[in-house]
């Protein structure tokens, strides 16, 4: 038996991990032995109850053997070391000793797109070949519970981070939706503290929810999501600005949703266009370039018009097409239990844990 303690023990990822571990893989959590406080810190672990360590949402500092399992470079490098703001250039120049240290058994990255971003900025080869690529893996959704019988057509759409997801553009598309249908509805999992850095269009948009009767918003739990609220949805809406890797994508997946999403980053290795959904174009906008973890402002108009455009017309598709919605679903369902199946997830993880203990 081969004991992991996993950091960020209530992370999502951290949850479906330890749903569904490898055979011969016990998880558990642990914790920072010194910490600053910081929300993004850098911190120390240490264990001798664990024979290796993985790191889920920032790396870590150990003398530990561990592995790293971050969505991107910009994952790698977002931390904050004590009290220090650090340049790029410092927190990328840290986590590349980090990485070339013997200790750092894997780097394992949750898509092409994620160890694209770390290879395009570390260029040393004992970084490189450490590097894999293991797909997040989400549980089945039963048979039973797919396609509940339910009225009308029920759009979903959840983050915890509504600005950066495009969930503004999703609210006028959907009023404008309205003008045209009669028989449509949203829910929104999420929370009423959208970050922004605009105070007013935050209490915009917080107002237009309100006063929709067809809205329905409020967080729900891992097991009503998965088990009631995406079996009785028909089309799952992630119009998104930043998505470091996008695990709601592949939850819908699991429930048999046609997706309409964005182009962006490793969302094009979970939904195949006209294939199990529709993806808008947003490659050519710099705007969504210069994204990062802070909370968004302003948006600029020519692409705000790009994004409602663009999702009216993919989410009327769907809208008007019930044979296109079931066949775009049925593919999403195929690669959920194929791609993203904990079949493959666990094959591939129990090899990289087998070899960073042995090693």
């Amino acid at each position: 038996m081969i004991n992991v303690g996993l950091t960020d023990w209530e992370h999502g990822f951290s949850i479906e991990v330890a749903h569904c571990p490898p055979e011969g893989i016990r998880y558990s959590s642990i914790y920072p032995k010194q910490t600053n406080f910081l929300e993004y810190g850098l911190e120390y672990f240490e264990s001798k109850e664990h024979d290796l360590i993985e790191a889920i949402k920032f790396p870590c500092i150990t003398l530990n053997k561990w592995i790293y399992t971050p969505a991107n470079f910009q994952s790698c490098t977002s931390f904050r070391l004590f009290n220090s703001d650090l340049s790029a250039e410092a927190r990328a120049e840290i986590f590349k000793k980090l990485a070339m240290k013997n200790n750092l058994k894997k780097l394992v990255f949750k898509s092409n797109a994620g160890f694209e971003s770390m290879r395009n900025s570390i260029k040393d080869k004992e970084v490189i070949v450490k590097s894999i690529v293991v797909y997040p893996a989400v549980r089945n959704i039963a048979d039973s519970l797919l396609n509940k019988k339910h009225e009308g057509i029920n759009i979903l759409f959840i983050s915890s981070d509504f600005f950066k997801k495009g969930g503004a553009n999703l609210i006028d598309v959907f009023e404008m939706l309205q003008k045209k249908y009669d028989n449509i509805k949203l829910r929104i999992c999420s929370v009423w503290d959208f970050p922004c850095k605009d105070k007013e269009m935050r209490e915009r948009y917080i107002a237009k929810i309100r006063n929709n009767k067809c809205i329905e918003f409020g967080l729900a739990s891992k097991e009503k999501i998965m088990n009631e609220i995406i079996p009785c949805s028909d089309i799952y809406a992630h119009p998104a600005y930043y998505e470091p890797y996008g695990f709601a994508i592949e939850e819908a997946m699991a429930g048999g949703l046609p997706i309409v999403s964005t182009n962006l980053f490793a969302i094009p290795e979970m939904v195949e266009d006209n294939k199990n959904g529709c993806l808008i174009d947003i490659g050519n906008f710099d705007y969504v370039k210069n994204i990062g973890i802070e909370p968004i402002g302003d948006i600029p108009t020519d692409f705000y018009s790009h994004m409602n455009s663009q999702l009216y017309n993919k989410l009327s598709e769907l809208i008007d097409n019930n044979l296109l919605r079931k066949r775009m679903g049925m593919e999403s369902l195929r690669i959920a239990r194929g791609k993203f199946s904990f079949e493959k997830k666990n094959r591939m993880m129990k090899q990289v844990y087998e070899e960073a203990v042995r090693k």
